[in-house]
């Protein structure tokens, strides 16, 4: 965190001539003191770590295992809407559809104190429709990529003649790369399908600086950066799933996505507030216009993930993804694109419905149970340091009573980070909620 918070006074502070001791006080001033912003609005806070770059990855999870924190990659159920494997659309017999939400808790701990902050968002939007029923579908969704959710807090002290002037910088940020998504399935063969998806990737990053003084010697600074793309992307999917046999025990579910790097150019823009003739005026602060255009590439990313069933009621689910975050970059910032590291996941999970075995027997029985584990490596190395992340997932859904919609609920708990070389650790919680609507076209299922 330490060398974060020198690196945003050293870009800021950079633009003001007049404020150029505090970039050497950063490092020679003794009683420093450096934290997360510990600040009542904190609804537009998430993780500290969501700072470099164009934000932290967000895994697309489906509504199929969202109850467990996983992708959902080896796993299909009718009932549902899968996102994460294209190859799973073209087996929907009926239209279905999801709405994912939640709100997620951080408290981080370093050195020079705690801070608490929270983030609510919509996780994500998908329908998907059969054009040819159990052979070919559609699916349309919207989903972020990326999130950059932050604020960070920094006081300090430095001389000016007989004077000590304490200062304060507040940096926050939000937005983060987002797409919008259109793609088919396709079922080859009775247990092969295949998909693809093209979608309209679009980044938009704003950020805020305000700069504090102690003395009414020196004018508060406030000035913000933004950052704007569009480029189109890809996904791909493999699933396969074995035949139902008499005698055999179980059955087996199998999928592989692969999404390929894309690089978009993003044009940068610097605005701060300036007093002339007197008057507090907002002017264009981009003086070097050869820094104000340039591209980022995202990592490119292959899963695998497998479901077995061991009887009507009980799936137990494992999955594993890789990123190559040595292949990302971010040219407007060298020193945040040195951070990147290639990201591995693995997780694991188990779910139990009770009612597809034996129905009409109370109202616990007529839900549905999961939990799932998660480690991730991370996709930042920061002082040598990878800040992994350990998540459990506990959840809860409750289907419709007269149809095979139903809303579940996800409860997460983790950590973040390392406690070593004044890096925070991050403790975290949220809750989730995922509705699920089947047979959204008020189409009731016919028996075949």
């Amino acid at each position: 965190m330490y060398s974060i918070l020198k690196k945003i006074a050293r870009r800021e502070v950079a633009s003001f001539a007049t404020l150029f001791v505090l970039a050497v006080s950063l490092y020679v001033a003794p009683n420093q003191a450096f934290a997360q912003n510990d600040d009542t609005q904190v609804a537009k806070s998430g993780s500290i770590y969501s700072y470099p770059g164009f934000g932290m990855p967000t895994d697309v999870i489906g509504a199929t295992t969202v109850t467990t924190g996983l992708a959902g990659i080896g796993m299909y159920d009718p009932t549902t809407s899968n996102l994460s494997n294209p190859g799973i659309w073209a087996l929907y017999q009926y239209s279905v559809g999801s709405f994912q939400f939640g709100l997620t808790n951080h408290q981080a701990e370093d050195t020079f104190g705690s801070a608490k902050n929270s983030l609510f968002s919509l996780d994500q939007f998908h329908f998907v429709a059969p054009l040819v029923k159990g052979r070919l579908g559609l699916s349309v969704s919207m989903s972020p990529v990326t999130r950059s959710n932050f604020r960070l807090y920094q006081e300090g002290t430095f001389t000016a003649g007989p004077d000590n002037i304490t200062f304060g910088v507040d940096e926050q940020g939000a937005g983060g790369m987002s797409r919008l998504e259109v793609g088919l399935g396709y079922r080859i063969t009775r247990g092969l399908s295949v998909g693809a998806a093209i979608g309209s990737y679009v980044t938009s990053l704003d950020n805020e600086t305000f700069i504090y003084f102690s003395s009414l010697r020196y004018t508060p600074v406030v000035f913000s950066e933004s950052f704007r793309g569009t480029d189109l992307g890809a996904r791909f999917g493999l699933f396969y799933r074995t035949q139902p046999k008499e005698g055999r025990p179980y059955d087996l579910e199998v999928g592989l996505t692969y999404q390929p790097s894309l690089e978009m150019e993003l044009e940068r823009s610097k605005e701060g507030f300036k007093s002339i003739g007197g008057q507090t005026q907002l002017v264009n602060l981009d003086v070097d216009q050869s820094n104000q255009f340039g591209m980022i590439k995202t990592a490119p990313e292959f899963a695998v993930g497998g479901t077995v069933t061991l009887n009507r009621a009980t799936m137990i689910s494992a999955e594993w993804m890789q990123q190559q975050w040595d292949e990302a970059k971010f040219e407007l910032d060298a020193e945040e694109e040195a951070m990147y590291s290639n990201r591995s996941k693995v997780g694991f999970g188990i779910q139990y419905h009770p009612f597809r075995r034996v129905t009409r027997n109370g109202f616990f029985h007529n839900m549905k149970y999961a939990v799932g584990v998660s480690h991730d490596s991370g996709h930042l190395t920061i002082s040598g340091n990878d800040i992994v992340t350990n998540k459990l997932v506990l959840g809860l859904g409750l289907p419709g009573r007269r149809s095979t919609s139903s809303v579940d609920f996800t409860f997460t708990v983790g950590s973040r980070g390392v406690d070593r070389d004044n890096l925070p650790v991050e403790t975290i919680w949220g809750v989730g909620v995922s509705l699920n609507l089947a047979e959204i076209m008020f189409v009731r299922p016919k028996f075949q």
